[in-house]
């Protein structure tokens, strides 16, 4: 990505304090959510549901449609 300063084209933006600070929690927040999802985690409850007040409609099982199987697939074998 192109930076200007000062009307010059530069490569990248110089390095400040700033931009230290950015990586560093950029990297902090990294090993937060690699190590939320490895240990699985969630603000949720076990069954999906935030367990607040209130709601919209539809609130029971959600429908996953028609089931497909090997015989419904319509595009031709081989490599």
């Amino acid at each position: 990505m192109v930076y200007v300063t000062g009307g010059q084209l530069k490569e990248s933006p110089p390095w400040s304090l700033e931009r230290l600070v950015s990586l560093f929690w950029g990297i902090i927040a990294f090993f937060i959510m690699f190590f939320k999802t490895l240990v699985g985690v969630d603000d949720k409850s076990r069954n999906g549901r935030s367990g607040g007040p209130g709601g919209g409609p539809g609130g029971g099982p959600k429908r996953i449609g028609r089931v497909t199987t090997i015989d419904d697939c319509s595009m031709p074998g081989g490599g």
